[in-house]
């Protein structure tokens, strides 16, 4: 008898993540956050700019997010995947005041219209 057995890498996050595209800023480069969770993001740059992004791993920033309804968010967070050839990175949020917890959270439910 033949079976066939996929196995698929280990998820290491601890909590859930939303996919979305929205509007960022990193060390001035602009980039589009497309996944996020209430303890990090994931983003991307555009190809051309991802040369000009220095973000290794431990590496403490500000991350800016646009929201669709025009609200702004600024958060330290630490670079915790380093810039690939492709331009994805990530990080984890360092501080998160309770109004940006509860912005997240609303993103993540798919409630952001109501915060």
């Amino acid at each position: 008898m033949n079976r066939r057995m996929t196995v698929k890498g280990k998820e290491r996050r601890r909590d859930r993540r939303r996919h979305l595209n929205l509007s960022g800023r990193i060390q001035g480069q602009d980039v589009f956050v497309v996944d996020i969770s209430i303890t990090g993001f994931g983003a991307v740059a555009d190809a051309t700019n991802a040369a000009k992004l220095h973000l290794p791993e431990g590496h403490h920033t500000r991350l800016e997010i646009l929201l669709d309804d025009g609200r702004h968010l600024e958060m330290d967070v630490e670079i915790k995947r380093a810039v690939t050839n492709d331009g994805l990175f990530g990080g984890r949020f360092i501080s998160l005041p309770d109004k940006y917890f509860r912005i997240i959270e609303a993103l993540m439910l798919g409630r952001e219209h109501r915060t």
